[in-house]
């Protein structure tokens, strides 16, 4: 089966967009405003994906920032834990 360079092109882009980090709701959306006919590299990218691409970028920074901070107090807890372990994993002597 031979394809046309439309349909290469949309599922080279698709298969682009959703390396970038881009959910299939976000790519069925520019490939319904037709967004996706052509090389991304070789037309105007869609408003939309701008908008789209900011609103994933800060969803991951939010997700960083929350994991970062779960890792602070993981990392606080760990180092409590361990002041508290003697030698060969034995709890230390209390009193």
């Amino acid at each position: 089966m031979r394809y046309d360079e439309r349909a290469v092109a949309v599922a080279r882009n698709i298969k682009e967009l959703l390396g970038a980090g881009l959910t299939t709701e976000d790519v069925a959306q520019y490939l319904a405003a037709g967004c996706l006919d052509r090389p991304l590299a070789d037309s105007p990218r869609c408003a939309a994906e701008l908008r789209t691409a900011q609103r994933r970028l800060a969803g991951v920074d939010e997700r960083i920032a929350r994991l970062q901070e779960a890792r602070g107090r993981l990392a606080a807890h760990h180092a409590s834990v361990r002041s508290g372990v003697g030698p060969g994993g034995d709890e230390a002597p209390v009193g």
